[in-house]
């Protein structure tokens, strides 16, 4: 979707349960509701309404106009100095290879980032 956030959805979740004591019924609601809005914010989705329902044998949540995709977003990880990454003879040195390893890559996929404390090297990907 890459970025398009009109593709929206209403999501109904439902969970059968043994039989739920009554007096607990909104409390384990609240709990189901809570989790799963936590979930939505810390994946980035968003929605506009999230309502919960419970009877003795069943929990459920009607959330609405919920995104059906994360946006696209770009994120940057710095890795070790370039003085740090490379040796007199311009190998990489074992910072540079764990730094390219740790990013799923080979250490000429590394780009250079400069900032006002010195060149680094980086690594850019989009989730």
């Amino acid at each position: 979707m890459s970025g398009n956030s009109d593709a929206r959805r209403d999501l109904l979740i439902e969970i059968g349960t043994e039989e739920l004591p009554p007096k607990a019924l909104k409390r384990l609601a609240l709990a189901f509701h809570d989790g799963v809005q936590a979930g939505l914010e810390k994946a980035e989705l968003s929605f506009s309404n999230l309502q919960w329902f419970a009877a003795p044998r069943r929990l459920a949540l009607v959330i609405s106009d919920l995104d059906s995709q994360q946006v696209d977003k770009t994120v940057q990880r710095r890795g070790p100095a370039l003085k740090a990454a490379f040796g007199e003879d311009g190998c990489a040195t074992p910072a540079a290879l764990g730094f390219a390893k740790s990013c799923g890559v080979v250490v000429e996929d590394l780009q250079t980032l400069e900032t006002n404390d010195g060149a680094w090297l980086a690594f850019t990907t989009t989730e």
